[in-house]
């Protein structure tokens, strides 16, 4: 765990301290417009589809790992671990009966916000010309040849719409501007909602109440033990 985590913790910080945007941008405008697979010919869209995918995991994942390794070592810190090893808990059961639990909240918190932030670049990079699947010219409004999405999705969408600001059809843009806040917003809620109901059982649980037993007290505290209602 440690040897890996000290390359992927040098690699997060890397990227921490380079605009994540830019860094997109380059990766991509290299990969879909001048061709990795092919010298003199644009990839098709599901090689487009793929490179993007690859390369915006190539971003997320090393931020995501560090993440997870801090929260398992937090995890592994707590009494009770030590406590199922003095009593012969193995590896595999204190991760699937012990961390897993603790584990699971934390991944739905690290999935929203890597969710929003997809979001927020996926649109930056659609201002900035690279779409997923790639780019297509087409005539506009004004019969000039401009980028267009050929997927179609919301952030190319409003990429291929952004010029309309300055004309006399900023309605245009608004459209994904509109559903792409819309999203963000509601994902933020549900982030919010999470975060709360976290830090309140965290809370709680560090409360001492000497009158009330432990195991009343475990078994109370736990929202998301609905996700596993056949578990003690």
């Amino acid at each position: 765990m440690k040897e890996l985590k000290r390359p992927l913790k040098s690699v997060a910080d890397s990227i921490n301290y380079f605009p994540t945007t830019l860094l997109a941008f380059l990766l991509l405008n290299w990969a879909t417009r001048q061709g990795v697979f092919m010298q003199d010919a644009v990839p098709s869209f599901g090689v487009q589809v793929l490179l993007y995918i690859a390369v915006l995991s190539l971003i997320f994942i090393p931020l995501n790992s560090v993440l997870v390794a801090n929260e398992v070592e937090l995890i592994y810190r707590k009494e009770f671990i030590e406590c199922s090893r003095t009593l012969g808990a193995g590896t595999w059961r204190i991760i699937s009966k012990h961390i897993r639990p603790f584990l699971i909240p934390q991944l739905f918190v690290i999935f929203i916000r890597d969710f929003i932030q997809t979001l927020i670049l996926m649109s930056h990079l659609g201002i900035l010309g690279i779409f997923i699947g790639g780019t297509v010219f087409k005539k506009n409004l004004f019969s000039s040849s401009t980028a267009s999405s050929r997927s179609g999705e919301w952030a190319g969408t409003l990429g291929m719409w952004w010029d309309y600001l300055w004309t006399s059809y900023p309605w245009m843009a608004f459209i994904p501007i509109i559903f792409l806040t819309l999203l963000i917003l509601a994902a933020k809620a549900m982030l919010d909602s999470l975060e709360t109901v976290l830090s309140s059982e965290e809370q709680v649980l560090q409360v001492k109440d000497e009158g009330i037993p432990e195991s009343a007290r475990a078994g109370a505290l736990l929202p998301f033990r609905l996700l596993y209602p056949n578990k003690e």
